[in-house]
């Protein structure tokens, strides 16, 4: 079916497409303004001449603006534009005009029901218009007189060539009657009288002609020195490019919805893809994004969801599962929705492995090499209080190496959630079919072709069962998202920051809140805080399960803290704020620890900033 034919279609050019279409309006408005500000100024003089009968006899006609009369204005507004008129008009103005391009600088106008042409002169000066405007209207009264005058001479001449001849023929017709014979004398006498009326005719009309004054017309207006432009016109120009900018951007909105639609909801991704949306994991109120949600949190409950949807579509019974989470464009969205789709399944009893081909990795959890001389990474997360798991949550980071795929074994039972990047090589190896494929699309950043390529590349790669289509709207960019697993992890970025100094945009998120609850570091040392009731608060850094790393390979990480600092009160500490920041967390809610005593709290490692 046709999109156009659905009218939420324009709807959805509307809603998705007013940015651009504002762009290319304002735009448009900008380049309007921008030709009116270089276009050259050109300025108008107008001078209005009263076109009166000249007496001389003419060729006479009714046009569309000429009414009645004598005068045919219609002929009067080519006979400006001739060539008679213009070699006058650079006779007297001299070199000032060019004769190549001066007829096309003068316009003639006639008012409806009048006889009166309006001469219209551009120039591009002031002076020089009013000055064309004069020497066309004067050149053209001066020709317009010369060419009647020059017709009353001619008709004077030839009233009085044809008036010689009647007379001299009217001297022989007399000479003849006195001779003639009676049966003669008639015919003479009428021919006589014919010609006496004749030269009475011809007598008139000479003394007509030779009497008729010439009034060509005259100028009822003169043309004025004009003040303002009338070349360019600023709001012409403006309307005509803010209409082409608001056309440009609604059939660039229009292409692009039909061409490379954007999947914003589970409705796109149904219309677009043609598969079950399967759940929507949208971003905190908060804005920060852990990379594990926390229980009872939306994210949590989307990704609950998720699995028990996971489980009522999987058919093959007991046994080792397989689940590929593969990711429409790049980002670590695919590391976020697989790290928590396994910690469901580790967390509700079920033995979970999550296989990384690369990339992001989750930070709290201790990745080392499998094996002496191995590339594939292994590590193991227990989380602590509310995100502690009752079952084993192993993590396996191949690191783009492609010989690391066949060291990742299945567990006996269990479920194994595979993370694939955008076309990612190891499609082939990390599948088989009759895995269940779940495709992770970006919301308001995938587009319908590039979603379409995923599947048909899952499906044709592995041979799997692509079920559905998880919506995922909850990550910044890359960058901040980064920033934050430096921040998380304690000592990611510090190789890179020579002497583990955290960059700005850790130290940021750090002081923004995005520090998980429960989330464990690797390798700072242990920090204790006396909590005012006799009892010290615990931060244990690393994991509990997982062998110390050598001294030589983790940085030490200076930390400056306050020389002392104040034991904390009981009272509810996710109220407490940064002095001068008071709507940017400053501790994170307090995880009651593994023994259960309220009174023993993990505290995630602050910035060094702090």
């Amino acid at each position: 079916m046709d999109p156009t034919s659905d009218a939420g279609f324009y709807v959805r050019v509307l809603r998705r497409g007013w940015r651009p279409i504002m762009a290319a309006t304002a735009l448009g408005f900008v380049l309007g303004g921008l030709a009116c500000a270089l276009a050259p100024r050109t300025y108008a003089a107008t001078a209005s001449v009263l076109v009166t009968d000249t007496g001389a006899a003419q060729t006479t006609a009714v046009g569309e603006r000429t009414t009645g009369g004598d005068v045919n204005l219609d002929t009067e507004a080519q006979l400006l534009k001739s060539a008679d008129v213009i070699d006058r008009v650079l006779d007297q103005t001299g070199d000032q005009f060019s004769a190549a391009t001066v007829a096309s600088q003068v316009s003639v106008q006639v008012p409806a029901n009048t006889t009166v042409l309006d001469i219209t002169f551009t120039a591009g000066t002031p002076r020089a218009a009013q000055k064309g405007a004069e020497a066309f209207a004067a050149a053209y009264l001066a020709n317009r007189e010369d060419v009647a005058q020059e017709s009353l001479d001619h008709s004077a001449t030839s009233y009085e060539t044809r008036l010689k001849a009647a007379q001299s023929e009217q001297l022989k017709l007399r000479s003849q009657l006195r001779g003639a014979s009676d049966d003669l004398t008639t015919d003479i006498q009428t021919r006589l009288q014919t010609i006496a009326a004749r030269i009475a005719t011809l007598s008139e009309g000479l003394v007509a002609a030779e009497s008729t004054v010439v009034t060509p017309g005259r100028v009822i207006n003169q043309p004025a020195l004009p003040t303002r432009a009338a070349s360019p016109n600023l709001k012409m120009l403006l309307l005509s490019g803010g209409a082409l900018g608001l056309l440009a951007g609604v059939g660039f909105s229009v292409y692009r919805e039909r061409v490379r639609p954007r999947l914003d909801d589970e409705e796109d991704a149904q219309r677009e893809l043609q598969v079950t949306a399967l759940a929507e994991i949208r971003r905190p109120a908060t804005g920060v994004v852990h990379l594990v949600a926390t229980p009872e949190s939306p994210q949590a409950l989307s990704f609950g969801q998720l699995r028990r949807r996971l489980d009522l579509l999987h058919t093959a019974g007991a046994g080792p599962r397989r689940i590929v989470v593969a990711s429409t464009s790049d980002g670590p969205a695919a590391l976020h929705v697989a790290f928590n789709l396994g910690w469901q399944y580790a967390h509700a009893g079920v033995r979970a492995d999550v296989v990384l081909d690369g990339g992001d990795h989750p930070p709290g959890v201790d990745l080392r090499p499998a094996a002496p001389g191995s590339r594939l990474l292994r590590g193991t997360f227990v989380g602590d209080g509310v995100l502690h798991t009752r079952a084993p949550l192993t993590v396996h980071d191949l690191g783009d190496h492609v010989e690391s795929a066949s060291h990742v074994t299945a567990p006996a039972e269990g479920v194994t959630v595979v993370c694939l990047r955008r076309a990612s090589p190891l499609v082939e190896l990390l599948t088989s079919p009759g895995d269940t494929a779940v495709l992770l699309v970006q919301a308001r950043k995938d587009r319908a072709p590039l979603a379409r390529r995923a599947l048909k590349t899952l499906s044709a790669g592995g041979g799997v069962q692509v079920v559905g289509v998880v919506l995922h709207h909850g990550y910044p960019p890359a960058t901040r998202w980064a920033s934050q697993l430096r921040a998380l992890s304690g000592t990611a970025g510090a190789g890179e920051n020579d002497g583990g100094n955290l960059d700005e945009e850790a130290a940021d998120a750090a002081d923004a809140g995005t520090l998980d609850e429960g989330t464990l570091d690797d390798g700072a040392d242990e920090e204790t805080v006396d909590d005012g009731a006799g009892e010290e608060s615990s931060v244990e850094d690393g994991l509990d399960d997982a062998p110390e790393p050598a001294p030589a390979a983790t940085p030490e990480v200076a930390v400056r803290r306050p020389a002392t600092r104040p034991a904390p009160t009981p009272v509810d500490l996710r109220h407490r704020t940064k002095p001068g920041r008071p709507s940017a967390p400053w501790i994170p809610d307090p995880v009651v620890g593994p023994a259960g005593d309220p009174a023993r709290r993990t505290w995630p490692r602050r910035s060094r900033r702090w």
